[in-house]
């Protein structure tokens, strides 16, 4: 997997976690310990859906790297 597959992964996720939690709460603020629960939990599901063979450190590496 290379660098740009991953960051596509990474925004493809960031957005449907912060459209889900919009969806939930009627509105998306990071600052809410509520909703900052609600989007990690739906980010990291959804790696792990479309990465099921990477962990999160190698993914940070690819895109570091």
């Amino acid at each position: 997997m290379d660098k740009h597959r991953v960051r596509a992964i990474f925004a493809a996720a960031e957005l449907a976690a912060e459209a889900t939690v919009t969806t939930q709460f009627g509105h998306y603020d990071e600052f809410d310990p509520q909703h900052g629960a609600a989007y990690d939990r739906i980010f990291y599901s959804l790696l792990a859906k479309r990465c099921p063979d990477a962990n999160l450190e190698d993914l940070l590496k690819i895109l570091n790297s």
